[in-house]
This record gives structure tokens, sequence and C-alpha cells, in this order.
């Protein structure tokens, strides 16, 4: 019996999330390369982003909001930085300007990786009931860097649709895949990418996929 209650509940959590994620959009940014869910069309935002060694390297912050809970993408582009160890280091110093900006508790701070392109995720539970939930991949033959962000109310299910869907894309507007190495590529798949099925829920959020 409690077995079967547990599975009711996972089945009705991840069918709340799927309903809720039913009506989101596929955005393609061919510029940033990056193919991700929102639940509506995103407003653009550039800016000068400083790096962990003082220069200011180009920015772009794609947001969009559905009530009370928002989304976003940040794709900071390394490739003009004169210092090699800015992009290597670029996941982990994103990673602390998290920590130091978003106050309430750490739940999880750990290792994600996407299509096998490693990098990091945080989940914070603030004081008043909001979720915040990030995850930070470098895509190092691009040397770009993508900070997936999301801010949940009270209530409302994980944005694990909108954590999954997240697809980088070489210039083709291909999705990228690697194999266990991180550098070779795992396949030629083509077209444009199809909207990711939500997950069966955990706790934590998956890390990757």
């Amino acid at each position: 019996m409690h077995m079967f209650k547990l599975a009711a509940a996972a089945a009705l959590v991840m069918f709340a999330g799927a309903a809720y994620a039913q009506d989101w959009i596929d955005f393609t940014e061919r510029t940033e390369k990056f193919f991700v869910n929102f639940p509506a069309q995103p407003k653009v935002e550039e800016f000068p982003y400083e790096s962990e060694y003082g220069f200011t390297v180009s920015a772009k912050k794609f947001t969009a909001t559905r009530g009370e809970a928002s989304y976003s993408v940040t794709v900071v582009n390394y490739a003009k930085t004169p210092e090699v160890m800015d992009a290597l280091g670029s996941v982990a110093f994103a990673a602390h300007n998290i920590r130091e900006t978003h106050e309430g508790k750490i739940v999880y701070d750990a290792f994600a990786q996407i299509d096998m392109i490693d990098g990091l995720q945080i989940q914070i539970n603030e004081a008043d009931g909001h979720k915040y939930w990030a995850e930070i991949h470098m895509h190092k033959q691009d040397k770009r860097l993508y900070i997936l962000e999301a801010r949940t109310p009270p209530g409302q299910p994980p944005p694990a649709a909108f954590q999954v869907s997240l697809q980088i894309l070489d210039d083709e507007g291909r999705p990228i895949r690697y194999q266990a190495d991180g550098v070779t590529r795992a396949g030629r798949g083509g077209g444009a990418p199809a909207a990711a099925a939500v997950p069966a829920p955990a706790a934590p959020a998956a890390a990757g996929r």
C-alpha cells in the first residue's frame, strides 16, 4: 500500500508538470546556438559580462515569464577573452556568483551534464517558499557559457521540462551530443530539435541526461 501511494503521488506530480508545460514554445536561437522550451516568447537583453579575470565579454539573456515564475537562458561568449583560464573556469565562477547573490538554503550543488557537455547544477529553497534552480554549462569547443535559471513560486511544479529541453547547436543548427570523452561527436542528427518530454519527478532534479 505504501509503494502504491508513492507511485500515485509521483504520477500526479508528473501529470501536473506535463499539463503545466504542454503549451510551451520551442525556441531556437541560431546566433547563440541553443534550443530550449519557454513558456512564452522571451525578451532579449544584451549586456557586458565581467569575467573572473576582469575582462568584459559580451552576453545575452533570454527571459520568459508565466505568472510569478521566470525562466531564462544567459549566453556568455568567451571567444575573445585573452585569458585561457577565463573560459576554463567560467562554470565555477558563474556558480560562485549565484551562491553569493541568491539567499536561501542550498539543497543541491553538484555536477551536471547535458549531452555529455559537463557543468554544474544548483538548487536553492528561498525563505518565502520560492524555489530557485540554475544549471551552467560551458561548450568548450565554441567557448560559450550557458546559464539556465528558473525561479518558481510555492506549489508550482519544478522546472524539469525547462531543464531537460536545452540543446546546444552546431553552426548548422543541429543538436550536439558528444561521446563520453566530451570531444568526439556522437552523431550527425539533422532537422530542428524536438520538444523534450517531461521526465519523472526526482529529488533533487536530474542533473543531466
